[in-house]
C-alpha cells in the first residue's frame, strides 16, 4: 500500500509551525454543506454532515448548528425527512416547559412548516392537540421569518402565535382553512404584522370552503409592506382591499387566476410593479390598460392575449407565453407587436412553432436565453410531448439561415421521465455537439430538462467540454428515478448518473 504524504514541501516538514487556516475559508468549504432551501431536495445527507461537523470544535458547532435548525418541519400524522414525529413532538413539549437547551435551539428557527400527512384523510381530537402544541410552540421560536401552512385548520392557538412574531416577513397557505371559533382578539392581532411575502393556495377539492372560511384572517392582512403576492385565486375580500388603496407596493405579482378588468385597474395602483405572471386571459373585447400603467415592469409571463395588451411601450426583457387551454398561433404580427418595448428582450419562453415561422435573430437580435415549449396543454388533463425531440432540434436549426447569438438554451419538453432520450445523455452530448454547437457558436448552456443542466467549460481550444450536471433540487428526485428503471434503461456520460448513485463514502 502507497504512503500518503503532503504534497507542498513545507507541510512534509513536520518540524516547521505552520499558521492557522483562516476560519473564512473553513466557513467557506462549509457553507457548501448547508442544506438546500428547495422542496425537492434531500436533506438528509447534508444534516447528518453538519451534525458531525459541529462534533469537531466550537467553532465549527457554532457555525452548525444554526444551519441544522435554520429550517424545521412538524408533520402532523406522518414522518418527516431526518426524524420520526416523536423527536419532534418531544421538542416541542420541551419547548413550552421552558427547558434551556430547547429555547437555545429555537431561537434558530428560522423557518417553520407544519403540514398534515398525505395519509391523513381527516384530523380526529388527537391530531387537532398535536396541532395545537404545534402552534403554540411556534411562539417560542423568536427569530422565524416564514411559516408555511399546508393543509392545515388555522386555530386559536394559530392565530395567538402568529400575532406575536414580531420578525416574519413571510407567510405562505397552502390548502388552509380558518376554524369557525376563531376570536376576534386573536384575528385582529394579525394586522400588526409587517409581511414582505404572502401565498395564498386554495385546491381544487375545497375551493370554495377555504374562501369562504378564511375571510375573516384576510380581512386582517396588511397590504402596505407586501412586495410578493401569489394565489391561485383572488379571493373577493382581497380584490376589494387592493380595489380601496390609493397605492399598492406590489414588486412580484404571481396569479393564477383574476379577472382581468379588476387586475388591469389593479396594475393602476402598481407602479413598482416588475414582475407579473398570471394565466388567464382576457375577454376579447377587453381594453388594454393606460399606457402608463405599470411603467417598471421587467418580467412578464401571461397568456398571448395578455402579452399583446401589456408589452408595448413597457421595459420587458423577459417574456414567457403561456397559453394552458388551447394551441396559440402565433406569426410575424405578435413578433411586431413583442418587439416593441422600450429595452430589448433578452429572454423568451414561446412554443417551438413560433420560432419556426418567425426570423427571430431579425426581430429579438439581443435574445441570449430561449426557452422553446414542446408542450401541449390541455387544460386539467396534463400535458404531452408534440414532437420527438430529435426532429424538433434538426428543425429548430435548420429552420433561418441566422440564429441570436444565445447563450443558453432550454427546450422544456415537459416530464422527465415520459422518454428514454432524456435518460441517454450520450445522445443529448451528440445533439448539442453536432446539431446546436455549430448554429450557435456562443451557446454556453443548454437543457433538455430541468433535471438536468450543460454546461460549456473552456479551458483552452484543445479542452472546449460539455458536462451535465444535476441541480441541487432535484437530486434527490433524479436519483429515485434511476434506481426505480435500472441501470439498462439509461446511458451516462462524464459520470453524473453514477455520482448520485453511488456517492462517495465520507472518510
Amino acid at each position: 500500500m502507497s504512503t500518503l504524504r503532503w504534497a507542498s514541501p513545507i507541510r512534509r516538514d513536520g518540524l516547521r509551525e505552520l499558521s492557522s487556516i483562516p476560519n473564512e475559508i473553513y466557513l467557506e468549504i462549509m457553507s457548501y454543506l448547508k442544506p438546500s432551501n428547495s422542496p425537492s431536495a434531500d436533506p438528509g445527507s447534508s444534516t447528518q454532515d453538519l451534525r458531525n461537523m459541529a462534533r469537531v470544535c466550537r467553532y465549527f458547532c457554532s457555525i452548525a448548528l444554526p444551519w441544522i435548525f435554520e429550517s424545521f418541519s412538524l408533520v402532523i400524522g406522518g414522518t418527516e425527512a431526518g426524524s420520526g414525529p416523536e423527536s419532534r413532538t418531544k421538542f416541542c413539549r420541551r419547548l413550552l416547559n421552558g427547558e434551556e437547551a430547547a429555547q437555545t435551539v429555537a431561537r434558530f428557527v428560522k423557518k417553520c412548516t407544519i403540514s398534515l400527512a398525505s395519509q391523513c384523510t381527516e384530523v380526529g381530537w388527537a391530531l387537532r392537540e398535536v396541532l395545537s402544541m404545534y402552534s403554540k410552540a411556534i411562539a417560542h421560536m423568536p427569530n422565524i421569518e416564514e411559516i408555511v401552512l399546508s393543509e392545515v385548520f388555522i386555530d386559536n392557538d394559530t392565530l395567538k402565535s402568529l400575532g406575536g412574531l414580531k420578525r416574519l416577513k413571510t407567510l405562505r397557505l397552502l390548502g388552509c382553512e380558518l376554524v369557525r371559533d376563531a376570536k376576534e382578539k386573536h384575528l385582529a392581532k394579525l394586522s400588526t404584522l409587517r409581511l414582505s411575502f404572502f401565498e395564498l393556495r386554495l385546491f381544487p377539492h375545497h375551493l370554495d370552503e377555504s374562501n369562504e372560511s378564511l375571510i375573516p384572517f384576510l380581512k386582517q392582512i396588511n397590504w402596505s409592506c407586501i412586495t410578493k403576492f401569489m394565489a391561485t385565486e383572488v379571493a373577493p375580500i382581497i380584490e376589494s382591499a387592493w380595489l380601496s388603496s390609493k397605492s399598492l407596493p406590489l414588486v412580484e405579482l404571481d396569479l393564477f387566476f383574476m379577472e382581468m378588468g379588476p387586475l388591469f385597474h389593479v396594475l393602476t395602483q402598481t407602479p413598482s410593479l416588475r414582475i407579473l405572471r398570471i394565466r388567464s386571459a382576457p375577454d376579447p373585447h377587453q381594453t388594454p390598460p393606460d399606457s402608463s400603467t405599470v411603467p417598471m415592469l421587467e418580467e412578464l409571463k401571461a397568456p398571448s392575449s395578455v402579452c399583446r395588451m401589456l408589452v408595448p411601450g413597457r421595459p420587458i426583457t423577459n417574456l414567457s407565453l403561456i397559453d394552458m387551454n388551447k394551441p396559440m398561433t402565433l406569426g410575424l404580427a405578435e413578433a411586431n407587436i413583442f418587439q416593441a418595448t422600450s429595452r430589448p428582450i433578452s429572454q423568451l419562453r414561446v412554443p417551438v412553432e413560433f420560432y419556426l415561422s418567425v426570423p427571430f435573430w431579425r426581430h429579438f437580435p439581443s435574445l441570449r436565453t430561449l426557452r422553446l415549449d414542446l408542450v401541449d396543454y390541455h387544460g386539467t388533463m396534463g400535458h404531452t410531448i408534440r414532437f420527438p425531440i430529435q426532429q424538433t432540434i434538426s428543425n429548430f436549426t435548420e429552420a433561418w439561415p441566422r440564429h441570436p447569438p444565445l447563450h443558453t438554451l432550454v427546450f422544456e419538453s415537459g416530464t422527465f421521465w415520459r422518454t428514454k432520450e432524456l435518460l441517454d445523455l450520450e445522445q443529448q452530448h451528440s445533439w448539442i455537439k453536432s446539431s446546436l454547437m455549430p448554429k450557435f457558436p456562443a451557446l454556453r448552456i443548454c437543457s433538455f430538462s430541468k433535471h438536468i443542466e450543460w454546461h460549456y467549460e473552456h479551458c483552452d481550444e484543445a479542452n472546449a467540454l460539455w458536462k451535465p450536471s444535476i441541480p441541487d433540487s432535484h437530486v434527490h428526485e433524479v436519483r429515485k428515478l434511476l434506481q426505480r428503471v435500472g441501470g439498462g434503461h439509461f446511458i451516462d456520460f462524464d459520470n453524473c448518473f453514477e455520482k448520485i448513485l453511488f456517492p462517495p463514502s465520507p472518510s
